[in-house]
């Protein structure tokens, strides 16, 4: 059963794939919409013993989606016996108590929903309300709170914080986001602890301000900018990247490569004119306009996972530029 099949006994009227970007190969849906709403489409898993007839291995199971409206099952991965399964029903339903006795409440009006093929990995993003704030350039920023989870081992159970620039759609994982509550699927979390973590980032949200002040206040000329694209980024996300970037810094137009064929630093590559990045500023002139230009490429990557991991990357990018280029 296709999960085009599978989606469409629940809702027939909306096409919810994306068809440009995959998650470990598989395709991706997403959603919109309030938490009760969302979790119809996420299915439950079984696990049953790893055999061929009478034969058993007794290492090992296998990690299947149940059945729903008489299709399935599928078969989604083998793990080890002492392989915890956690449904992701479950880590929704110790989120959303976690958040009922924190601080601030369960407060929250719609969340955003991706999933992979067969619904084994799964993320889970919610914009909390009353935190919204604008670094001084006229874009707001909103907070987020992503979950993460997988039933075959890809991804670990995590609970992260991130910023999000509702301009350009741009997520930025930076200051509350570098602190994340991760754990691999040997262990669960409760609702206690998730509630303890959340109180513990909130508190931190006046340094990140604080940060994206200074990152704002903190001038980098257009040379200072080359001379780490044409080094640091494109050591740590290739020239193409580094190239993109640096057409989106100083004309605030994301394209493709032209020149593919020639060696040159990414700095003098031609890079087309395709798309104008919404929120950009050029020339860029100061380090926080830098990560939103990593930001938004970040996002156009054409894998979740690769999406997630240049994310992560971008403080330390953004923290090499500030420290060798543009002190």
């Amino acid at each position: 059963m296709s999960l085009n099949n599978y989606y469409s006994s629940i809702n027939s009227d909306i096409d919810f794939f994306l068809p440009d970007v995959t998650w470990f190969g598989q395709k991706v849906y997403h959603y919109v919409g309030p938490i009760e709403e969302l979790t119809n489409h996420i299915p439950h898993f079984e696990r049953m013993p790893f055999s061929f007839g009478e034969f058993e291995n007794i290492y090992s199971d296998i990690i299947y989606s149940s059945p729903i409206n008489s299709r399935g099952p599928i078969s989604i991965a083998t793990v080890s016996k002492k392989y915890s399964l956690i449904q992701h029903h479950d880590l929704i339903k110790t989120f959303q108590e976690g958040m009922s006795i924190t601080d601030m409440g369960a407060r929250w009006n719609e969340a955003e929903l991706t999933l992979s093929e067969y619904g084994e990995r799964m993320r889970l993003s919610i914009t909390l309300p009353g935190f919204d704030y604008d670094p001084g350039d006229g874009c707001p920023i909103l907070l987020r709170i992503n979950c993460l989870n997988s039933v075959d081992k890809s991804t670990s159970l995590e609970i992260n914080f991130s910023w999000f620039r509702q301009v350009c759609s741009n997520g930025m994982i930076y200051g509350l986001g570098k602190s994340s509550f991760r754990k691999v699927h040997l262990y669960s979390h409760t609702s206690e602890e998730v509630a303890e973590y959340i109180n513990k980032q909130i508190s931190k949200i006046s340094d990140d301000r604080g940060l994206f002040k200074k990152l704002l206040s903190h001038n980098v000329t257009l040379d200072q900018f080359y001379r780490w694209a044409d080094d640091c980024l494109a050591n740590s996300w290739g020239s193409h990247a580094a190239a993109r970037a640096c057409s989106i810094a100083t004309s605030g137009y994301d394209g493709k490569i032209i020149d593919k064929g020639i060696k040159c630093p990414s700095s003098q590559k031609l890079v087309s004119q395709d798309e104008e990045v919404p929120g950009a500023f050029s020339p860029v002139d100061n380090a926080y306009h830098v990560s939103q230009v990593l930001s938004w490429i970040a996002r156009s990557r054409k894998t979740i996972q690769d999406q997630m991991e240049k994310m992560m990357d971008i403080p330390n990018l953004i923290d090499e530029l500030i420290e060798k280029y543009a002190a």
